[in-house]
């Protein structure tokens, strides 16, 4: 499949919404996370920085200086 012939950023400026309705998440998980395994390297790009929860200070102002796209707080590190 073709990429979006946009970027985030623009999304973001122009306060899109994107909407989804319910689905059955226990039944569909594992057909998605074989989807998910075998397209992963679609999806490299979307999370751009990994961080310690005790870092969401930092992390909420990079996000609004657009240093980052996708921030995920690592409950591990």
């Amino acid at each position: 499949q073709d990429a979006f012939p946009f970027k985030g950023p623009q999304v973001y400026d122009k306060n899109v919404r994107l909407q989804f309705g319910r689905c059955p998440v226990r039944a569909l998980f594992p057909e998605a996370l074989q989807i998910f395994s075998k397209k992963q390297d679609q999806f490299k790009n979307f999370i751009s920085h990994r961080m310690c929860l005790s870092d969401a200070p930092k992390a909420y102002e990079m996000f609004d200086q657009r240093l980052a796209r996708k921030i995920i707080f690592d409950l591990q590190i």
